[in-house]
């Protein structure tokens, strides 16, 4: 038997759709993987237990392409970051009540730009931000923007929701 004291803190916001809970879970299984060595992929049966995202945190892969509630991960890609900025909208959405509001039929609709996404990724090791606008679609914010209607065309939403988010079309530091 094994038994360890853990000490998680929390940054992200619970509802915000950036699966914080998930990557905390994530984190753990792949501590535990390195220091038990158990192989990753041992740990992937038990990430989809867990939560249904938290498979991806367990990738080295920056980008990954997964059916299913996101738990069957097809490919992954490691690509540059692309700078984004948050945008609080101050809300919370619950994983549960997202999901009611989501339309099955509808989650069709935006297949061919994933497929369309996935053969541009598969000839080239790259891709900019104006590249990868086209493609990006979340099935979850016919919904949230019903709901929402003013926050609509002021990003992309995170997730499930409660977060949004946007490129940063240009970046400046200032110190």
């Amino acid at each position: 038997m094994c038994s360890s004291d853990l000490t998680i803190k929390k940054n992200i916001p619970v509802g915000a759709g950036l699966a914080g809970g998930s990557s905390n879970a994530g984190a753990i299984l792949k501590y535990f993987s390195e220091k038990k060595q158990v192989p990753i992929d041992h740990m992937m049966d038990l990430a989809s237990e867990i939560g249904a995202d938290v498979p991806f945190f367990l990738l080295e892969d920056n980008l990954a392409y997964a059916e299913g509630f996101g738990d069957q991960i097809l490919q992954s890609w490691s690509i540059p970051t692309l700078p984004i900025e948050l945008i609080r909208t101050g809300l919370h959405v619950s994983t549960p009540g997202a999901y009611a509001g989501l339309d099955p039929e509808g989650c069709s609709e935006n297949s061919v730009k994933t497929e369309t996404l996935l053969k541009n990724l598969q000839s080239s090791s790259s891709i900019s931000s104006d590249e990868l606008r086209p493609y990006i679609h979340n099935d979850f914010e016919a919904s949230f923007f019903r709901k929402y209607p003013s926050l609509d065309g002021k990003g992309y939403l995170c997730g499930s929701g409660g977060m949004m988010w946007s490129f940063f079309e240009e970046l400046s530091v200032t110190n």
